[in-house]
């Protein structure tokens, strides 16, 4: 198996890092690429650059580094491959139903299913019903209130 480069997350079970505690942490892993933040519940993730001849050798080799800076509560990893093709994915729009889309301009379902037929509204029918692009809905309530 090739040696390839993996990006391996870990979450420890330690919080409240320190602006001097993070800068050893880039200096001890300098070598690593690391990368050191907060999850939303305050933990510490390190992100890591690891070669390895597979999956399980990136993660035990991540695991072993940073093992003795706290116990780690869970773990990431990908190929860097994969991660760099999902990072250019970009986000997603936010998507809302048609009764909401309706709710949220007062009107009907029925106007609502027209404005997308018209091309006033941006929506996507991935499967019987549509799901509509919620900005969209800004845009044409901005457009309408122009208007009057």
């Amino acid at each position: 198996m090739p040696n390839i480069g993996y990006a391996v997350q870990v979450e420890l079970d330690h919080r409240s890092t320190s602006n001097g505690e993070v800068a050893r942490i880039h200096e001890r892993f300098d070598d690593w690429a690391v990368n050191v933040s907060e999850n939303v519940a305050g933990y510490m993730v390190l992100r890591l650059t690891v070669p390895a001849n597979g999956l399980r050798q990136a993660v035990s080799t991540a695991l072993t580094l940073v093992g003795d800076i706290a116990p780690p509560i869970g773990v990431h990893a990908l190929p860097l491959e994969v991660l760099e093709q999902r990072e250019t994915i970009g986000e997603l729009p936010e998507l809302i139903s048609v009764p909401k889309a309706a709710e949220l301009l007062s009107f009907t379902r029925q106007n609502v299913l027209h404005l997308i037929d018209t091309g006033k509204i941006d929506a996507i029918k991935p499967a019987r019903d549509y799901l509509i692009v919620r900005a969209s809905l800004s845009k044409f309530s901005a457009a309408k209130f122009a208007k009057d």
